[in-house]
């Protein structure tokens, strides 16, 4: 009957364990999207910046030539 009892009890630890681990997961896989949102955001930043640049830079030289 102590077997049946310890063998309870390891599979109630076991399964703690993996349902804490799956949790987890979750939630690191949804700070991992949320980084990666960021860095896209990031990114789209940047790429307007030098296209601010370059639109100010083309009518600087139209009104040099002008």
């Amino acid at each position: 009957m102590a077997k049946m009892g310890a063998a309870i009890l390891v599979c109630i630890v076991v399964l703690a364990l993996d349902v804490t681990a799956g949790i987890l997961g979750i939630e690191a896989q949804a700070a991992q999207n949320k980084v990666m949102f960021q860095d896209i955001g990031i990114f789209f930043t940047q790429i307007t910046g030098i296209l601010k640049m370059y639109d100010f830079a083309s009518s600087c030289t139209v009104g040099i030539l002008a």
